[in-house]
């Protein structure tokens, strides 16, 4: 019978199946109870417009066609024929060969992060609250730097993510941001994404809105943030997940990268891949880059999945302009203080394995002592 209860006891661990238990948290509380986080990507022509003097002592070619050679597509410069006193279209090499890098180009003249004018980030505690200005007055208590960095980039997108409090126990009551479109001169695709903070890539099929760049110039927006769920999952074998989450969007870029062998130009500055330290600087690995990157979800096979998710219920509308501004307001309002934290945990560990295999010996051991007395009777 001690046998038989044995071999069940060992089936139950060697399952290694998983319950479930249900906590609420308050955000901010310990590192691991993040606020879920906004991202602002921009995509179109002419992101790199600002450029255009950089891009032409590098390569000798317009903005347009930089772009092209970003994407792998043929690129054309025009040299001027001193004898002949015409124009010559020729094609620029499968491979170039510059002492400028991307970065170099990009912060010559024109960073994407310019389009914030102002930001508040209001804290329950005012003190801990935080305010950015782009030109701001003598007299006025602002942060040096955007509260935003560039989180992602391609030939023709660019994205702005908000910095995390590096504070415990801030409770948000909202964000406002002020947008400077105009600085752009282009009409770009502009998409809002709220998602577990390094997971933006994972969120790219679920914008919460999509707009251009003259619409957020001229309209006030109100989103609200409410009943966040966070579900972490355990790696078990046959169903690995990744607990470095709060890099994810790093993780998938080097994967990237690795199955193309060479680091595109734009993720030089966002990744760390020391393995790989050659950069692609030819048309058919960069079209070969461009083709994978809109495909990316071909590759998650071979990657692990994070082991934590987030879901927001998120609601927006148009607000009237609370005042006359050439910026464009966006305001994210943080409803609750608690978040719902679903965990995986394991079914029957090795101490509960332990506990219930004491438990069997201990009822046998006493039911053959009990056995004694009789037995001394017989004798």
């Amino acid at each position: 019978m001690a046998l038989y209860m044995t071999v069940i006891l060992v089936g139950r661990y060697e399952d290694n199946k998983s319950a479930t238990s249900i906590s609420y948290n308050q955000f901010g509380d310990t590192d691991k109870d993040q606020y879920p986080t906004y991202s602002v990507c921009l995509e179109g022509d002419g992101l790199y417009k600002y450029n255009g003097s950089a891009i032409y002592e590098a390569y000798g070619i317009n903005p347009s066609n930089y772009e092209k050679m970003l994407l792998g597509q043929p690129t054309y410069r025009y040299g001027y024929d001193h004898t002949r006193r015409l124009f010559n279209k020729t094609s620029l090499p499968l491979t170039r060969d510059t002492h400028l890098r991307f970065e170099d180009i990009v912060q010559n003249s024109f960073e994407i992060s310019d389009i914030i004018a102002k930001a508040n980030f209001h804290a329950e505690n005012q003190n801990l609250s935080v305010r950015y200005e782009k030109n701001f007055f003598f007299n006025q208590t602002v942060v040096d730097e955007p509260p935003f960095y560039v989180s992602y980039q391609t030939a023709n997108k660019r994205c702005l993510t908000r910095e995390k409090n590096k504070i415990n126990s801030l409770i948000r009551n909202k964000d406002e941001v002020y947008w400077d479109m105009s600085i752009l001169h282009v009409v770009a695709d502009l998409e809002l994404f709220i998602h577990h903070p390094g997971q933006l890539i994972r969120s790219f099929d679920s914008p919460t809105f999509k707009a251009n760049t003259s619409e957020m110039q001229k309209e006030y927006r109100q989103i609200k943030v409410s009943q966040s769920t966070v579900w972490k999952k355990r790696s078990i074998k046959g169903q690995r997940c990744l607990n470095d989450v709060d890099y994810y969007d790093q993780y998938i870029q080097q994967a990237i990268s690795k199955n193309i062998s060479c680091l595109p130009p734009f993720w030089k500055n966002t990744i760390n891949l020391t393995t790989i330290p050659e950069e692609c600087t030819s048309l058919e690995k960069l079209k070969r880059f461009n083709d994978l990157i809109h495909t990316y979800k071909s590759i998650f096979h071979e990657i692990q999945t994070p082991c934590v998710n987030m879901f927001n219920s998120v609601q927006w509308r148009n607000m009237p302009q609370k005042r006359r501004s050439q910026d464009g307001l966006m305001e994210i309002i943080y409803s609750d203080k608690y978040y719902e934290e679903i965990l995986q945990v394991e079914d029957f560990g090795m101490h509960d394995f332990i506990s219930n295999l004491g438990g069997f010996i201990g009822i046998f051991l006493g039911y053959s002592i009990m056995q004694i007395p009789e037995l001394l009777g017989k004798f």
